[in-house]
């Protein structure tokens, strides 16, 4: 049976620093974070335990639909008699409390935010061997108070977007085939490479892991490519990757093309 790690995700709206003709991205916050947990070898999954998101009603009405559609429970912290907002209070006590029930077993928390408050609580989590994880602004990332209660951060700018009316039109790179199963699959693959290190090997069958845990709705089957290796084969073609033993049933590639893989993945 397939081990599964379980997560926990905070998100502090307050504490986020989106410019106003803007939105965060949750989604691709989640899937990058469940993406780069463990090895992609590895034949753990990560599951997210809990998804919370704290904040005062204004804050929680621009990211509503989102947290709504993510299953996020939604926890509304207000102003006391004009003072600071206590979602850092309320979410330093809830990833406290799981800490100390132990049930279920959390093995990573993550904190979205850049309120350095959040560094005690952080601090306590790996004290007792769980992985924290930061996503910030790159201003706060710099910081030693962060640098030194995280195992890793990521920046929160690569997941903020513009408002749909104001979006930029990009180039696309021509990979789509036109079809919703391919395409989906081919969306899912380019997120699944694109959190990858571009000077290593890589086995077929554990990155069709990470596609299919990305996106459950993807059947290979009903897709032109069948099977994941004619998928790998079709990245290949396109000049995305490389495949190192072609004879071979198992496949193993590397990634030939990094930066187009990324502008591919910024454009999803």
């Amino acid at each position: 049976m397939q081990k599964k790690d379980l997560l926990c995700i905070y998100i502090d709206l307050e504490n986020i620093n989106v410019p106003k003709d803007s939105k965060l991205n949750i989604k691709n916050i989640v899937d990058d974070i469940s993406l780069k947990h463990g090895d992609s070898e590895e034949v753990s999954e990560a599951i997210y335990a809990y998804k919370i998101a704290c904040g005062q009603s204004s804050s929680i009405a621009k990211y509503r639909e989102q947290l709504k559609d993510l299953n996020f429970e939604i926890r509304e912290t207000p102003h006391i008699s004009g003072k600071k907002n206590r979602a850092d209070l309320v979410i330093s006590l809830d990833a406290f409390e799981k800490l100390y029930l132990d049930k279920p077993s959390i093995s990573k928390f993550i904190f979205v935010t850049n309120d350095s408050d959040y560094s005690v609580v952080m601090t306590l989590l790996r004290r007792y061997q769980k992985d924290v994880v930061l996503v910030t602004t790159r201003k706060d990332s710099k910081r030693e108070i962060f640098n030194s209660a995280a195992d890793s951060i990521l920046i929160i700018e690569d997941y903020i977007e513009p408002n749909d009316a104001k979006k930029k039109e990009t180039v696309q790179i021509n990979i789509y085939k036109g079809n919703e199963p391919d395409d989906a699959a081919i969306k899912a693959l380019i997120r699944v490479l694109a959190q990858l290190e571009g000077d290593r090997e890589y086995v077929n069958a554990g990155i069709g892991s990470k596609v299919i845990q990305l996106d459950k709705s993807i059947n290979m089957k009903k897709t032109s490519f069948k099977r994941f290796n004619k998928l790998i084969e079709y990245f290949a073609n396109k000049g995305l990757v490389k495949i190192v033993n072609p004879n071979e049933r198992d496949i193993k590639f590397i990634i030939e093309d990094s930066d187009k893989i990324l502008t591919l993945n910024k454009e999803l």
